[in-house]
Parts: C-alpha cells; structure tokens; sequence
C-alpha cells in the first residue's frame, strides 16, 4: 500500500512539474512574441519619421520650385490649403490673445510695465510715449495669396521663398 500511494504521488508531483514546464515555455513563448511586437513598433516609428522627413524635404523642394511633379503639386497644393487655414487660425488666435486690456507697455524711465493704454506712468509718473509703429509695404504672395511684408524672404503662410519670383 506504501507503494501505490508513492507512485500516485509520484504521478502528481510528475503532473504538477510538467505544468510548470509548460508555463514556463509559455511566458517565454508571450515575452518572445512581446519582444517582437516592440521591435516592429519601433521599425513602424522610425519608417513613419523618415517618410515625414522625405515628405517634407519633397515639399520644401516644391515650394522653391527644385522639384517638379504635377502629382506631387496636387498634393501640395492640397498643403497650401491646410497651409493657409492654419495660419488664418493661428492670426486669428494670436489677435483674440493681444486683446488691448492684456498688454502692457514699459515706462522708458523706470521700466515700469503700465496698461497699454496708460498716458502715464504708475510708478513715476512720466508720459508714457506711445509706440511708433512703421507700416510696412504688404505684397502678395504668388502661392496662397497671402499678404506678406514686401521684405520678406519667405512668406510667413506657406514658407515659399519670395526671392525666386521677385528676381526672375
């Protein structure tokens, strides 16, 4: 009777050790396959960011007019619509933040920052001079159409270089 009960629990002990074994193969089979998993995440990242790279460097090349495809210049063309909203937005946005009640200007005598408004200073009482602003020539650019300062080199919308057009 000694016997049959050390086999049984021979049996067992054999059972629970060989369900060990299998778990185990299985984690590392999981950690394998996790491991791989990883790896691809990483070689679809770094694949991603060089055809950003690629896509920007062929966009750049469209705008100063290096590279000439008409496929590539629909696509781009579809850019410089997003190109402009974006900026319209960004204006837009930039306006609403420069709200005249939020800016401030500085006493050129104590350096004192004042409401923009101030005629003068809160902390010396000088006259607050008010800002001389130069306007400058605006011109159109030949891509989005966007006013630019006739100064510029590149247009602040769409990035296309304004010296081509102007010399050619």
């Amino acid at each position: 009777m000694t016997s049959g009960w050390k086999e049984k629990v021979g049996e067992g002990l054999s059972k629970v050790q060989g369900g060990i074994d299998q778990g185990k193969q299985k984690l590392q089979t999981t950690q394998e396959a996790t491991r791989l998993k990883r790896d691809l995440q990483h070689r679809y990242s770094d694949k991603s960011e060089i055809l950003l790279q690629l896509g920007q460097e062929a966009y750049r090349k469209l705008r100063e007019g290096t590279l000439v495809d008409p496929e590539l210049e629909g696509l781009s063309a579809k850019l410089i619509e997003k190109d402009v909203s974006i900026f319209m937005n960004q204006k837009e946005l930039t306006n609403l933040m420069n709200d005249d009640s939020q800016a401030v200007v500085q006493c050129s005598h104590c350096q004192k920052e004042n409401a923009a408004d101030a005629l003068f200073c809160g902390g010396c009482g000088t006259a607050i001079a008010a800002p001389v602003t130069e306007e400058e020539a605006m011109v159109s650019c030949h891509v989005c159409s966007i006013d630019r300062p006739q100064t510029a080199n590149f247009c602040p919308c769409c990035g296309t270089s304004t010296l081509k057009k102007e010399v050619g």
